[in-house]
């Protein structure tokens, strides 16, 4: 089984650690989920 590659645009990272302001919010709770599945063996970046 191949694992798919995904793309990490470098703002994603700004995201992770972003404030939990509006507008913040929704992004980083994304940007996480990704990130979480990237650990999992989901995706390759």
């Amino acid at each position: 089984m191949t694992i798919p590659k995904i793309y990490l645009e470098t703002t994603m990272f700004n995201f992770y650690h972003a404030p939990d302001g509006p507008g913040y919010r929704v992004l980083k709770g994304q940007v996480r989920q990704v990130f979480d599945l990237i650990k999992a063996g989901q995706f390759e970046p």
